[in-house]
């Protein structure tokens, strides 16, 4: 089974919005005949960083990452209306640090717990070691990177927002260069 099947398979056992439809999904599977209690407990935020634009610019990538980041929060919201009461998300004149930020509180508020899914972590980041961009590479996970910054906010996330996070991606370089941010 691949890596995003497997975050799709994930989100739709843990889903919320799935409940009416666990039993068609999984209902003759072991997983269906035997749940968990944490089955579609969770509000989920999905993310694939694949979707992130590598360029030869490092303020290229930095700004598709917040628009993509920021995007995910913005369907994530419509998506879960019903959940988040009326929490309002300041998207003017932010970045996606500051929004991940607002978001976590209004999922902290909601009385609801988040699983983030996260595909591909790594992969715009290894498309830069793999063209000799170091220096663009360290710029974005170490110290303030942007990469850092975001794992940083996830990990304070934990702290009354965020309750499981599951990432893939294909090489463990990234993960060590952010240590502690991402643990």
């Amino acid at each position: 089974m691949g890596k995003t099947l497997w975050l799709d398979t994930l989100a739709n056992y843990y889903d919320v919005k799935k409940k009416d439809k666990f039993n068609e999904l999984f209902g003759n599977l072991y997983v269906g005949k035997n749940p968990t209690p944490l089955k579609n407990k969770f509000l989920v935020w999905k993310l694939d960083f694949s979707k992130i634009r590598v360029s030869s610019d490092i303020q290229v990538i930095e700004k598709s990452f917040d628009e993509y980041v920021t995007n995910s929060i913005r369907e994530f919201q419509q998506e879960y209306r019903d959940y988040l009461l009326d929490y309002k998300i300041n998207f003017e004149e932010q970045n996606s640090i500051n929004r991940t930020n607002q978001f976590l509180s209004a999922v902290k508020l909601s009385g609801y717990k988040l699983y983030i899914l996260i595909d591909e972590y790594d992969n715009f980041t290894n498309e830069l070691i793999a063209t000799g961009r170091s220096e663009d590479y360290s710029q974005l996970v170490t110290g303030d990177g942007l990469l850092k910054s975001f794992f940083k906010v996830l990990k304070a996330g934990t702290i009354g927002a965020i309750d499981r996070m599951f990432v893939t991606g294909v090489t463990p370089i990234t993960l060590a260069d952010l240590s502690s941010s991402f643990n």
